[in-house]
């Protein structure tokens, strides 16, 4: 079954922590939400976490890669 945020919008706090497969509560919801289409605001403590998120989220490293959710895509603005 496949859910969809698609049209929705998210702001999740403690965002950055974890990465690749090994993420904290707030990262693993990101990218969780981001994959189902909404558009998230992620707050987190330091820019490289974020940058590592936005990575994560564009390469799909987590989750598989939806066409839908990467930048330049009519999901980012």
């Amino acid at each position: 079954m496949e859910i969809s945020f698609a049209g929705y919008r998210a702001m999740v706090t403690g965002a950055g922590k974890g990465m690749f497969y090994h993420s904290g509560i707030g990262r693993a919801t990101t990218l969780a939400l981001a994959h189902c289409g909404a558009k998230v605001v992620a707050v987190t403590r330091s820019q490289a976490d974020l940058n590592s998120l936005l990575l994560e989220i564009w390469t799909g490293a987590s989750l598989s890669s939806r066409t839908e959710n990467q930048p330049g895509s009519a999901g980012w603005t």
